[in-house]
């Protein structure tokens, strides 16, 4: 009950505005190599009554690219002279959609569906290396690296809280030395007045 304030005060210093987007960058092109599929594009300019109508179908279509677990089809939506705004709705609309499966490379954006593999895998995305935590393996884990496992996300955030964390230890501390102190006086005075 303490820490739900504290972690809602962390939640509102959250900057709310701010994706984060990983390049795909050709230098890389042996490490991650670009995807292949069939992108069907999807040109987007400045007219944005063309843009909305060609957005709700790429959407739609990659929603049942997910849907149906296609890994042979994706969509290409490229930026010919459209607005900051556009792009950033499209992200957005990304993000919304829990399409964790795009690509951002010069004026393109190249979205697809990354089927889960049969058995565990270890896969690489831009710059971070995601490993697939199947049943097998999880089941396989050490308690301490479950423990790692389901920590790490809070890592960074439980550092910069460590002041409040140790200030809240002290004042536990001190509260139970008032109650042991209270306990002590009152079972004194009990006995006191019972010899009398």
């Amino acid at each position: 009950m303490l820490f739900i304030p504290i972690a809602l005060e962390q939640n509102r210093k959250l900057d709310k505005r701010v994706l984060e987007v990983n390049v795909w960058h050709p230098d890389r092109g042996k490490l991650f190599p670009f995807p292949e599929r069939n992108y069907k594009p999807v040109v987007l300019t400045r007219d944005a009554e063309q843009n909305k109508a060609a957005i709700a179908s790429a959407r739609a279509f990659i929603n049942q690219m997910y849907t149906t677990g296609d890994g042979v089809n994706g969509i290409r939506y490229i930026f010919q002279d459209a607005s900051y705004g556009t792009y950033v709705s499209v992200l957005n609309s990304l993000k919304v959609d829990s399409i964790a499966s795009f690509v951002v490379y010069e004026n393109s954006i190249w979205v697809l569906n990354r089927p889960k593999p049969a058995g565990p895998q270890l896969f690489f995305e831009c710059d971070i290396i995601l490993l697939d935590y199947s049943d097998v393996i999880y089941s396989q884990m050490s308690f301490s690296e479950k423990m790692d496992h389901h920590l790490a996300p809070y890592r960074a955030g439980a550092a910069k809280l460590w002041p409040t964390l140790v200030l809240l230890g002290l004042i536990a501390i001190l509260n139970l030395k008032q109650i042991l102190r209270k306990k002590t006086y009152t079972l004194t005075n009990n006995t006191s007045s019972t010899v009398r």
